[in-house]
């Protein structure tokens, strides 16, 4: 799965790590795993953070989807149609603090 957005990625995981997430969470890059380490990822995930860019329909949250994860990200126009706040956590384009904070309010609904 190719990684779009790097510095977004950092950014947002570097705030996390800051924040001390990083201690209740393991973020595991999925790039480069066959389709089947992707599976067992996903399906042994709790969320997906989405940093697709400006483009059609995004696979990759909508696998994470079917797999039972809770969606955090970028819509990146395409995803617009299934990246609904009933159902994830869509997130515009380059909000770095607002992925952080939707990340965060999450885990706080999760453990309440």
């Amino acid at each position: 799965m190719a990684r779009k957005s790097y510095h977004d990625i950092s950014q947002v995981i570097n705030i996390l790590k800051t924040r001390g997430l990083d201690r209740e969470y393991n973020f595991i890059p999925i790039d480069n795993c066959s389709e089947e380490d992707v599976a067992k990822i996903l399906s042994e995930s709790l969320m997906f953070l989405c940093f697709g860019t400006f483009e059609g329909f995004q696979l990759p949250p909508a696998e994470a989807m079917a797999c039972g994860c809770i969606v955090i990200g970028y819509h990146g126009q395409g995803s617009k149609e299934f990246l609904k706040k009933d159902i994830s956590f869509p997130v515009e384009t380059g909000n770095i603090l607002s992925f952080v904070k939707t990340i965060e309010a999450m885990k706080r609904n999760i453990v309440s």
